[in-house]
């Protein structure tokens, strides 16, 4: 519980603040009627609960892209699910771009978008998906010229030349995706 006066007005100020950003109201002065602690409180602020993959509806049939070539409908290939990740905002805390203009991005959670690649391709196998194996999938791409190495963990670099066929192909997308 708030043990002082300053602590009361703090709570007061926290309470404004997560409520402009869409959290309940008074939550923060409702908890802290409960007894929790005002540290434990601004944990839960700084650190909130993640959202797990498997609690987002998955529907393969809204991640498919058009192919360039036959303009058909088809499931995207791992750098464009990728790409498909970084544009949706619902998917920010899970991989989010460190520089737009380099292409370079980062997986926060990568179990989890190791099971949304395996939800989104319908791969019947044996074993789950795991960032492991996602990432030596990735590193097919240095190869062919899609991909360029960069030496973090959980870190990636689209090529310059993707970047700009990226660009050119959907401005409106990338301009979105600057503004996040």
């Amino acid at each position: 519980m708030a043990s002082n006066n300053d602590d009361l007005m703090e709570l007061n100020i926290l309470d404004d603040c997560l409520w402009s950003e869409g959290w309940e109201p008074d939550l923060i002065k409702d908890l802290a009627e409960e007894g929790i602690e005002f540290s434990t409180l601004l944990e839960m602020v700084h650190n909130p609960p993640r959202i797990p993959a498997n609690a987002l509806p998955v529907d393969p049939k809204t991640w498919t892209v058009t192919d360039p070539v036959t303009g058909r409908r088809r499931p995207p290939r791992l750098f464009e699910f990728l790409l498909l990740l970084l544009k949706n905002p619902d998917y920010q805390s899970f991989i989010s771009f460190k520089d737009l203009s380099k292409g370079v991005f980062e997986i926060h959670e990568p179990e989890e978008v190791a099971y949304l690649w395996q939800q989104i391709k319908n791969r019947q196998a044996t074993q789950d998906m795991t960032y492991d194996k996602l990432a030596r999938a990735v590193r097919w791409y240095y190869k062919k010229g899609l991909m360029v190495k960069t030496n973090t963990k959980y870190t990636f670099q689209f090529s310059r030349e993707l970047l700009q066929d990226i660009v050119a192909d959907q401005p409106d997308d990338i301009a979105r995706m600057n503004q996040s």
